[in-house]
């Protein structure tokens, strides 16, 4: 089955998504997140539609803690922060129109920035609770954790997947390759004029699950299944609200199964 060119220009948007927001997770602290739907966190709740430059605040304080070593006093901050933002996600969340109108696109663009402002001063506030050697370990972190969203693995689960170091390089390794791989399909799709193989496609999503299947243990995939039936609409990173699609990143492979 072949895309149409507005298929390839929608599917290209979506992997242009993904490489862009892992760029911005490397230099700027941010969470890495894809467009997408929206969905709820469980735990924190909210409804904040994640994407690109998704904020630092929407990260889950089980991993924050996993990376960052915490103390209580942090802890107890950086809750109130995050229970303060998913607040003010909810209050500037827009309702949704009414049946048979449309979309008012000017209020929605409106609460967008908005909510980047109160994921900014979320941001900064939490960093202020953390010491200087904790903020330098934010980088790396978001780098690892675009990595697992797109091999499929959601952040919310990694404490208590309790990956090697080994294990995360490879997992790492094949999320990077895969992407890559997609890419490169995706420009050759365009440069012979815009249709992209569906079929091909599929069987390199395949192979990325494959290959991360490998990495885990009997246990660990264990432990993933648990996660995904208890959150069975977070995919992907944690945060407050959704915008992953479920498989991870956009233009990833599917959650590893």
């Amino acid at each position: 089955m072949k895309f149409g060119k507005i298929g390839l220009m929608c599917a290209s948007l979506f992997l242009l998504s993904a490489v862009a927001v892992t760029s911005f997770a490397q230099g700027n602290g941010a969470v890495a997140g894809g467009g997408g739907r929206r969905q709820r966190q469980g735990g924190q709740g909210g409804g904040q539609r994640r994407g690109a430059g998704a904020p630092l605040v929407a990260t889950p304080l089980s991993v924050l803690d996993s990376y960052l070593k915490l103390t209580a006093e942090q802890k107890t901050k950086i809750t109130a922060i995050q229970t303060q933002y998913a607040a003010d996600m909810k209050t500037l969340t827009p309702p949704p129109p009414a049946a048979g109108e449309m979309p008012d696109r000017q209020a929605m663009q409106e609460a967008r920035t908005k909510q980047r402002e109160a994921g900014t001063k979320a941001d900064t506030d939490l960093k202020a609770v953390l010491t200087d050697d904790q903020t330098k370990l934010i980088p790396d972190m978001n780098k690892e954790l675009a990595a697992y969203g797109a091999a499929g693995i959601p952040a919310g689960v990694l404490p208590d997947l309790k990956l090697t170091a080994d294990q995360k390089t490879k997992i790492t390794t094949i999320a990077t390759d895969s992407q890559k791989e997609m890419q490169a399909k995706f420009q050759e799709a365009q440069a012979n004029g815009g249709q992209v193989d569906q079929a091909a496609m599929q069987e390199m999503r395949k192979a990325s699950t494959d290959k991360v299947n490998a990495v885990l243990t009997d246990a660990q995939k264990t432990t993933l299944a648990a996660y995904r039936k208890a959150h069975p609409v977070q995919q992907g990173r944690g945060g407050f609200g959704g915008g992953r699609r479920p498989g991870g990143a956009a233009g990833a492979p599917p959650p590893a199964r």
